[in-house]
């Protein structure tokens, strides 16, 4: 692995292109970052916070923020093209499903999915009992019928993607999930602050489990060939099909925000600021 620094304020989330684009939320605003530019300041949200960001149609790209809404942007001017408002609360997640829906997450348990051609609210996914309050992470089923979300009382609920009803509740985590992933066989992926990895199959059982990290696994990604990529506090540990690991990155104690892959490219950001690019070899 090569390995490449970005400058940038402290990292929250992170979505990385097939053109090379990357983009970073962070504290203030969010970045488009390039190795031989300065970065592009977007400040859609104004000075609010940007916990996650993801691809749109038409260069165009979604974020929610500390201003409670979520926000649709033109790639080419950074420009608002549509304001989903509704969240009375920070907007903590958003994931764009096969065929254009949108859902986001919020920090009362809430979610909302909504239309993608329009600001309408489709539906609200009311927490169900015994969820924790904060919904930090959603994800998608390849086919777009389920979707899983993770909250503050260490569960993974998993809805109709549908009918907005629940399904089914995952056990096993003993801290808050902080990250999910689908991976390129249907299976799911969590991280959280009890220090290790899931991995569920598609209709909820457990699989098996990534053990090791002492701090919040905040970083998940996992590339087209199934490496699994996991970070916490301050390792990044990359893990082979058989659940070895063999790479490891200790960077001097800074907490690992954010990992997204494209390709051959690891971009990793950090607490601190900085964002890692690997190439994959």
């Amino acid at each position: 692995m090569n390995n490449q620094g970005l400058t940038n304020v402290n990292v929250y989330t992170l979505c990385a292109l097939s053109d090379g684009t990357v983009y970073s939320g962070n504290m203030i605003d969010i970045r488009s970052l390039n190795l031989k530019l300065s970065p592009q300041v977007i400040s859609v949200h104004g000075k609010s916070s940007v916990f996650d960001i993801a691809e749109g149609p038409n260069n165009t790209m979604y974020s929610c923020s500390s201003d409670n809404t979520v926000k649709q942007w033109s790639r080419i001017n950074g420009s608002i093209v549509r304001e989903f408002r509704g969240h009375t609360n920070f907007v903590m997640c958003i994931k764009v499903s096969p065929d254009g829906t949108i859902y986001s997450s919020c920090r009362n348990g809430e979610i909302r999915v909504w239309a993608c051609d329009n600001e309408t609210c489709i539906r609200v996914i009311s927490p169900v009992m015994g969820a924790g309050r904060r919904v930090r992470a959603i994800t998608i089923s390849l086919d777009g019928k389920k979707v899983y979300s993770g909250d503050d009382n260490n569960l993974i609920h998993v809805w109709c993607g549908i009918t907005g009803n629940h399904i089914n509740t995952l056990h096993g985590h003993t801290g808050a999930i902080y990250r999910l992933i689908t991976l390129p066989n249907g299976n799911i992926l969590s991280g959280s602050s009890d220090g290790t990895v899931r991995e569920w199959s598609f209709e909820g059982k457990h699989i098996r489990t990534l053990e090791g990290h002492n701090g919040i696994v905040r970083g998940l990604a996992c590339n087209k060939d199934g490496i699994i990529f996991t970070g916490d506090e301050d390792v990044l540990r990359v893990w082979s099909k058989d659940q070895m690991v063999f790479h490891q990155i200790d960077k001097d104690s800074t907490p690992i925000m954010a990992i997204s892959i494209i390709e051959d490219n690891v971009y990793i950001g950090y607490n601190s600021g900085q964002t890692l690019k690997l190439t994959l070899e």
